[in-house]
C-alpha cells in the first residue's frame, strides 16, 4: 500500500504508512525519516511535537491504569518509545532529563554515546548510584566482570569520573569482602 501512495504522490497516504511503520513494533528509522520529507521543513516541528505530546499523554494514561498492579514499573515506560525520536531530532536536553528518569544503568548506557560529549557531569552523577546498585545485585563472576567493563568504559569516555567511580569499587569491595569472585574483579579497576 505504501508503494502503491509513493506512486500515486498520494502524500496522506504516504504519511499515513510511513508513520505507522516508523513506530509500528520498534522503531524504524527509515521510515521515521521517509515520513519526516512528507512535510516542510516549517511544518515538521509541529507535527512531530504533536507526535511527541500525544504519545507522551498516551503513555502516562496507560501508566495511571496500570500503576497499582505489582509487576507495573514506578513510573511511566517513555525512554524506549521516546529516546530515539528524541535522537533523531537531536532533542539531547530531553533525553538527558529521560534518562534521569530512570533506574536501570543498561537501559541508560544505551544512550551513553549520545550524551557523553555535551553532558559528561550529568551524566556520571546518574551512573554512580546505578554502578553501585548494579554491584549490589551483581552475584556471579560474569556479572562483575560486566560491572567492571562498564566502570572502565565510564573512565574512559569521563575521565573526571574515575575518582569516583574507584571510590565505589572500594566501598564495593568493602560491602562483599567474602566474594572473593567480585573483589577479583574489582581489583581490576583499582589497578
Amino acid at each position: 500500500m505504501l508503494r502503491i501512495a509513493v506512486l500515486e504522490n498520494d502524500t496522506e497516504r504516504v504519511r499515513f504508512y510511513t508513520r505507522y511503520f516508523a513506530f509500528d513494533s520498534w522503531f524504524d528509522k527509515e521510515y521515521y525519516n521517509q515520513w519526516k520529507k512528507t512535510f516542510a521543513e516549517s511544518e515538521w516541528k509541529a507535527v512531530i511535537e504533536s507526535y511527541i505530546d500525544d504519545t507522551i499523554k498516551s503513555i502516562v494514561q496507560k501508566h495511571e491504569l496500570n500503576k497499582n498492579r505489582s509487576w507495573y514499573q514506578p513510573t511511566p515506560p517513555l525512554l524506549h518509545t521516546i529516546a530515539p525520536v528524541y535522537i533523531e531530532e537531536q532533542y539531547w536536553d530531553r533525553l538527558l532529563a529521560l534518562i534521569q528518569k530512570e533506574n536501570n544503568l543498561d537501559s541508560v548506557l544505551q544512550y551513553h554515546q549520545h550524551l557523553v560529549k555535551t553532558y559528561p557531569t550529568e551524566l556520571s552523577s546518574i551512573y554512580f548510584p546505578l554502578l553501585e546498585a548494579s554491584g549490589d545485585k551483581a552475584n556471579s563472576r560474569s556479572e562483575y566482570a560486566n560491572l567492571v567493563d562498564k566502570m572502565k568504559m565510564i573512565i574512559k569516555d569521563i575521565p573526571c569520573a574515575k575518582a569516583n567511580i574507584i571510590t565505589i569499587a572500594q566501598k564495593l569491595k568493602i560491602k562483599y569482602q567474602r566474594r572473593p569472585a567480585m573483589i577479583d574483579e574489582l581489583n581490576k579497576i583499582l589497578m
